[in-house]
């Protein structure tokens, strides 16, 4: 299973190093974990509020659980930055963790490209 996704990004000429991702560094998970969330414009929709609204589907439960989990990362790092670091390298619990913010970071490009080519009138909102 791991073989066509390797064999998909070695034919797209990304090399492996300048496709850095999350799960191979550790200092780099750190920092995406505490960046800042984009702001809101307005009564913009979010990937998470559309996972929201699909409770019934399993994917987006789980996508909206891994948010929370973290949300619970994010406060348990701010209030025990050390101890936090520690437990997440002897576990290697970071790695999942990493997966799951690269996905996301890649379902939001999506979901934006998505808004550009379907933009809603603000008439349809209300």
């Amino acid at each position: 299973l791991k073989e066509r996704p390797l064999l998909r990004s070695a034919s797209s000429g990304a090399s492996p190093k300048s496709r850095s991702m999350l799960r191979d560094d550790f200092e780099g998970f750190v920092g995406a974990l505490q960046e800042p969330e984009p702001a809101r414009q307005g009564q913009q929709r979010t990937l998470t509020d559309a996972a929201k609204s699909q409770g019934w589907s399993a994917v987006c439960r789980h996508f909206g659980s891994m948010d929370r989990e973290l949300g619970e990362l994010r406060r348990r790092l701010h209030d025990d930055p050390e101890g936090t670091r520690r437990e997440l390298q002897r576990t290697g619990a970071w790695k999942f963790y990493a997966d799951h913010i690269e996905q996301a970071k890649r379902l939001h490009a999506q979901f934006r490209r998505e808004q550009k080519k379907h933009p809603v009138n603000a008439s349809q909102t209300a």
